[in-house]
């Protein structure tokens, strides 16, 4: 029996993300649609596997904790002001140096006024 640490098999890839992609393509807006409804809205950016109760989770690929599918060094695909808190954790560090005050902008442009913006991180060298 496989752990559920040992990477998947290579022809296994291509299926991988023809699931993020369908999953972008045909469920992501319904899921943007049900969660607009909520009064207080809460976002991570980067989940694990994981999901933190009560946030919507944006990721580059599909896991069980994702909603939205997204490269946010490319833009946050949400209007401004959608967010009472956003929260990150090691996350930063994956971004390239010279995309981190677009990427800080951006979730910025999407936090409402008098929202709260929680990361943790590594110290980069």
């Amino acid at each position: 029996m496989k752990s559920k640490k040992e990477k998947l098999p290579i022809q296994d890839a291509p299926f991988i993300g023809m699931k993020t992609f369908l999953y972008k393509c045909f469920v992501q807006e319904f899921v943007k649609i049900r969660n607009s409804r909520k009064n207080y809205r809460m976002l991570e950016i980067g989940p694990g596997s994981k999901r933190l109760d009560g946030f919507e989770g944006l990721n580059i690929v599909k896991n069980k904790a994702t909603d939205y599918i997204a490269d946010v060094a490319k833009g946050i695909p949400f209007s401004d002001n959608t967010f009472n808190l956003i929260y990150t954790s090691h996350f930063l560090e994956h971004i390239e140096w010279y995309k981190t005050k677009f990427v800080l902008s951006e979730i910025y442009r999407v936090l409402r006024w008098g929202g709260g913006i929680g990361t943790l991180g590594s110290e980069r060298t």
